[in-house]
């Protein structure tokens, strides 16, 4: 068992089956004699400037950073694959010049620090795309990596440019942050593994950060005060915490699957935030002063408010609930003060306890929505404003019973009228909006109607460096569920009992070939497999 800081998340058990595949007994006794001979190997103290080429192999493995390591303008260090590299203080890898540490699958590069405050790495007044990154892992509670250190009326006289491409990733408890200040550099993120970690972009104009086709897990992320944003494409956010400052400060989500976690506001948050072709389960949104922009998309939510926002746009959505809560609340407030639109198109707020609540907005627009199941209220106007919500499903064409489900002028002649002309006679929703969303890493469900006695989500998939199992609901100790992966010939590859203790358990699949496996869950006497 290979313990993880991470109390709710622990790595399989590792058990072979060597009679069905004696290829992966091979492959796995490989493995224990390259960790035998790391092992055997002397290790080596680094620390000070480096001024000439210099490469840090596997013999001296492993580096031990007892002072700053100072990569000079025009110098490169390059890193081996296996290669471990230990921080035995707050020290930092400065690279002026590049760094090239592109570890394999098998053999990725490692780096290690139970200190705080300054990252291993740190990017300064270089040219971030000379730089090469790939399969690494970042072990903290030490920041992994952050690009320049700068403020306002403290600037690096040459600053850093160019894109820091990071991929196949793990952040385990090491944060990931972007410093700079009015610099043309971003960094990008791709096929990440992040676990208990921050990603930020710091206070203030600090870079750009997007993370592609990554996994985040019980993370904090963040576009501080003036921050030029964070993008989140093709991944997957489970239990995160997500924030929004101030003065431009934004978050794009794309193509992606968010649960259990929210979006917030870190101060006074004016957006925007944009929500394209995603799903939200239970991530509500609250950014009651921002600009909101959801575009094709479903939101799921169990109570209190899903989508509280200031000004922006709904189009071509969904937001559903379970009977309570309220789908979505416009403040019409914008930075602390009241000015904007609101536009809402060919959406749907359904099963809630109230579809819409509006308090203020300079113009508004409602066309070809539907309203309907939801217990209390399908809209409230509490603004001065009349509202024009035209061409509308409310759940039914009789007049009087649509009448009764809007709060307004009629209830209150302090209130503004809401025009509800042109109802529809059943729901709307065009063929160019969806009904579902197709997120390419969200997780495959084995549901609670199989056979099974718990319910599990794996995840991503498709994988390339971890693979996440959840259990939703108690499992019994007599009554572990074990996982196994299955090639397509039917060998049993790996096989592993998961911890009932642990909500969430992984395992690497880094070392697996690329090719179709099988996940197979057997508990008890049951069993179901997901491609």
């Amino acid at each position: 068992m290979i313990k993880v800081p991470n109390t709710e998340s622990t790595y399989f058990t590792r058990r072979f089956n060597s009679k069905k595949n004696s290829t992966m007994k091979n492959y796995f006794f490989t493995i224990v004699l390259l960790f035998g001979a790391g092992v055997a190997n002397s290790q080596t103290n680094v620390g000070g400037p480096i001024f000439s080429n210099t490469n840090w192999g596997i013999a001296g493995s492993p580096y031990n950073v007892t002072a700053d390591v100072q990569v000079a303008a025009g110098v490169s260090l390059s890193i081996a694959p296996g290669v471990q590299i230990n921080f035995l203080g707050d020290y930092e890898i400065l690279i002026k010049g590049t760094i090239i540490a592109n570890g394999t699958g098998a053999l990725p590069v490692n780096f290690s620090g139970n200190t705080f405050d300054r990252a291993m790495l740190m990017f300064r007044s270089t040219n971030l795309s000379n730089s090469q990154l790939s399969h690494l892992i970042f072990t903290g509670p030490k920041p992994g990596l952050q690009l320049a250190d700068e403020a306002e009326f403290s600037e690096d006289q040459i600053k850093n440019s160019g894109v820091l491409t990071v991929n196949h990733v793990v952040f385990t408890n090491a944060a990931v942050r972007t410093k700079g200040y009015q610099t043309t550099a971003m960094l990008k993120i791709r096929n990440a593994t992040a676990n208990n970690s921050t990603i930020v972009g710091r206070y203030p104009r600090s870079e750009p950060i997007e993370l592609d086709s990554s996994v985040i897990n019980n993370c904090s992320v963040r576009s501080d005060d003036y921050n030029y944003g964070v993008t989140i494409r093709n991944s997957t956010v489970t239990n995160s915490q997500m924030r929004i400052s101030c003065c431009g400060a934004n978050m794009n989500i794309i193509s992606s699957r968010l649960s259990g976690g929210n979006i917030l506001e870190g101060n006074t948050a004016d957006g925007p935030l944009n929500i394209t072709d995603s799903e939200l389960d239970n991530t509500p949104i609250g950014l009651p002063n921002a600009k909101v922009i959801v575009e094709s998309s479903i939101l799921k939510y169990n109570g209190g408010i899903a989508v509280w926002m200031g000004i922006g746009a709904v189009n071509c959505s969904q937001v559903t609930g379970h009977g309570s809560g309220t789908a979505l609340s416009v403040t019409g407030s914008y930075w602390n003060g009241f000015g904007g639109n609101f536009t809402m198109k060919n959406t749907r707020l359904n099963q809630n306890e109230v579809g819409m609540v509006l308090s203020n907005i300079n113009s508004i627009t409602i066309d070809s929505c539907s309203f309907y199941g939801n217990s209390s209220y399908n809209f409230e106007n509490q603004s001065t404003k009349n509202v024009p919500a035209l061409n509308c499903w409310w759940g039914t064409t009789d007049s009087m019973t649509v009448a009764t489900k809007i709060l307004d002028y009629f209830d209150n002649i302090n209130k503004g009228m809401v025009n509800t002309s042109g109802k529809l006679s059943g729901i709307y929703l065009p063929q160019s909006c969806p009904d579902s969303v197709a997120v390419p890493l969200s997780p495959t469900s084995i549901r609670k109607d199989s056979t099974l006695a718990a319910q599990f989500m794996i995840y991503p998939n498709p994988a390339s460096t971890m693979v996440y199992v959840e259990i939703s609901g108690s499992v019994q100790s007599n009554d572990r569920p074990v996982i196994e992966i299955v090639n397509v010939m039917g060998e049993v590859l790996f096989s592993g009992a998961m911890n009932e203790s642990h909500r969430i358990n992984y395992l690497d699949v880094s070392g697996f070939s690329k090719g179709i496996y099988f996940c197979r869950i057997k508990q008890g006497k049951s069993s179901e497999t997901k491609k």
